[in-house]
């Protein structure tokens, strides 16, 4: 009896232990701060129905979806929202005109960070009055930690938003900082260039309404930059080409330009702001998700080492002699430049294709040889002649 009495004693024991342990293992999660907001937490979006003859009520449905590079969920996002036309609403131009007014007060986050949601047309009540796909805003949230004066965080946060457009525009009258732009200005002490690559052509057989290849190989962050200032297709020794929009780091990328023409990469127009986003340094070891669809690189900061952008370009220069020269320095001879670094601003490659001939008068190739012989054969004659006389003379 007293060896089973210590079993269930044990056996107690561990059960004791057990809910105990799990009575201990509990999941932290970070309560949402407290949000202070600088300037409106409130959007506006707009309808407009054009080509209007008879008005009539229609409700339009708006979805609103998170991005996938948003650092965390949060709760209190507003997920829907509509914009009624009664049809009494006046009508200039054949035009109506409504908006609706969406709240993000009441959303509340656990980190801080940089927060997108996509606002779209979905659905109509109405079928006179189509569904506009195209008619999408973009809400981005700027997460900030409160700090104390110390600068240790409060446990609160932040926020400011700005509302752009479909055509990425930023709409008027929405407070707060572009916190992408904000970004490309702060990481890396705002060292980001661009690249522009310029071609001509020189000499008195140059062509200046051809196209010359060049084959571009950025080489470091894997990100995605724009390509402006060329020809939307060319035509390529007999074939239309359609040129690319954008180039992918560490992946070649050939565009054409002919006399006059300068390629611009890497720079990106937002609100009216211009700014670069190629990094001069990069980390080697971090690549995140990028916040727009331009996919723009943003980096984190570590210590895993940086390293300076590097970039390749080859000339198809044909039969020209090909020279070239980056940021004004001294002209080299060749069509290919290898791994040179990039430097902050900018980066301008000018290339200078030569092509030259002699002038073919035809008198070298045609009529010379025979003046010559007129000539040898004239002067043989006069020395004959010469000599006879001598002889006539002497007798």
């Amino acid at each position: 009896m007293r060896k089973v009495f210590n079993g269930y004693n044990i056996a107690l024991l561990l059960i004791v232990i057990l809910l105990s342990m799990f009575s201990l293992k509990t999941v932290s999660v970070k309560a949402a701060g407290t949000i202070t907001w600088s300037g409106t937490n409130k959007v506006t979006i707009e309808r407009t129905i054009d080509n209007l003859f008879n008005p009539d009520a229609v409700t339009f449905t708006y979805k609103i979806t998170p991005t996938a590079s948003n650092p965390a969920g949060a709760s209190g996002v507003p997920t829907n929202a509509t914009v009624a036309f009664d049809g009494t609403e006046e009508m200039v131009n054949n035009q109506v005109k409504k908006s609706s007014s969406l709240s993000f007060a009441n959303v509340e986050f656990t980190r801080p960070g940089d927060y997108m949601y996509i606002i779209a047309e979905t659905d109509t009540d109405n079928t006179a009055f189509a569904t506009d796909s195209t008619n999408m805003y973009t809400v981005i949230i700027s997460v900030r930690n409160e700090t104390a004066a110390s600068g240790v965080p409060t446990g609160n946060f932040t926020a400011s938003m700005i509302l752009k457009d479909k055509d990425n525009t930023k709409v008027d009258g929405i407070s707060g900082a572009d916190p992408i732009a904000a970004f490309i200005a702060s990481v890396n002490g705002g060292k980001f260039t661009h690249l522009e690559i310029e071609n001509t052509v020189e000499g008195n057989m140059a062509e200046d309404d051809i196209y010359f290849a060049y084959t571009i190989n950025l080489k470091g962050y894997t990100g995605t930059y724009p390509i402006t200032g060329i020809d939307p297709q060319v035509e390529y020794e007999g074939t239309m080409v359609t040129q690319p929009t954008e180039i992918i780091g560490n992946t070649e990328a050939t565009i054409y330009l002919k006399h006059g023409q300068t390629a611009v990469i890497g720079r990106v127009t937002e609100g009216g702001t211009t700014y670069d986003v190629i990094p001069v340094e990069y980390e080697s070891a971090t690549q995140i998700a990028n916040l727009k669809e331009k996919r723009t690189p943003i980096l984190l900061a570590n210590d895993t080492g940086k390293k300076t952008t590097l970039f390749d370009i080859v000339e198809d220069n044909k039969d020209y002699e090909a020279s070239y020269s980056i940021n004004g320095a001294e002209v080299v001879d060749g069509n290919a430049i290898t791994n040179a670094e990039v430097v902050p601003k900018v980066v301008k490659v000018t290339f200078f294709n030569s092509k030259n001939r002699s002038i073919v008068t035809g008198i070298i190739t045609t009529i010379v040889p025979y003046i010559l012989l007129i000539v040898i054969t004239v002067c043989g004659t006069l020395i004959a002649m010469n000599m006879n006389n001598k002889k006539e003379t002497a007798k």
